[in-house]
C-alpha cells in the first residue's frame, strides 16, 4: 500500500479513502462524507452487486472516482486481495475506515466456536492486518489523517483519530 514505487520511472500512486463495510449504514454514510469532500474512494464489502451499485450512486452524486472491491475480510486472503486491488488500480490508502464487522446474539457460552472465530477474524485480525498495511501511507501522506475506526457492532466505537475526512488534497 506504499505511496511511492521503489523505481523512479514508475508513476506516483493516487490517494484513496478505503472504506470497509461500505454498502450500508455507517460505512455508506462515511463513504458519502468522504465523497462530499472530493476524495477518491475504494469501497469494500463482500457483495459485488451491492458494491457496484453503491459505487455508481456515490460517484454520480458527488462526481468523484469510486472504485470497489468485493473481498471477504474475514480471511487473510481477503485482506491480501484488498492490498492487491489498491496496487492494480494505482491507488494508495490515504485514509482507512475499518467499518466491516459482524456480531452474534445470546450468551457467550452458547455460541458456536467457529462463528466466534469468524467474528474475531473480521472484527480484530482484519483491522490489524489492514491498519498495519496502510500505516506507511496514511502517516506519510501530506495533510492526511487516518480515519480508522474500530467498530464493534452492537457495542461501541473507539476512534483512533477523528472520523471526519481530511481536507481534499490539492
Amino acid at each position: 500500500m506504499d505511496r511511492h514505487d521503489a523505481r523512479d520511472d514508475q508513476p506516483e500512486l493516487a490517494p484513496a479513502a478505503v472504506i470497509t463495510g461500505a454498502t450500508q449504514g455507517i460505512g455508506r454514510a462515511l463513504a458519502e462524507e468522504f465523497a462530499k469532500h472530493g476524495h477518491t474512494l475504494l469501497l469494500v464489502a463482500r457483495n459485488e452487486e451491492a458494491l457496484a451499485k453503491t459505487a455508481r450512486e456515490i460517484a454520480s452524486a458527488h462526481d468523484v472516482p469510486a472504485h470497489h472491491a468485493a473481498c471477504d475480510l474475514a480471511t487473510p486472503e481477503g485482506c491480501d486481495q484488498l492490498v492487491e486491488v489498491l496496487r492494480t488500480k494505482g491507488l494508495y490508502c490515504e485514509s482507512l475506515v475499518n467499518n466491516a464487522a459482524i456480531m452474534t446474539a445470546g450468551f457467550f457460552q452458547d455460541q458456536d466456536r467457529e462463528q466466534l472465530l469468524k467474528i474475531v477474524d473480521l472484527n480484530v485480525r482484519a483491522v490489524v492486518d489492514l491498519t498495519r498495511a496502510s500505516c506507511p501511507t496514511c502517516w506519510r501522506a501530506t495533510k492526511a489523517a487516518s480515519s480508522t475506526s474500530l467498530r464493534w457492532k452492537g457495542s461501541c466505537r473507539c476512534p483512533i483519530r477523528r472520523l471526519t475526512p481530511p481536507p481534499r488534497r490539492s
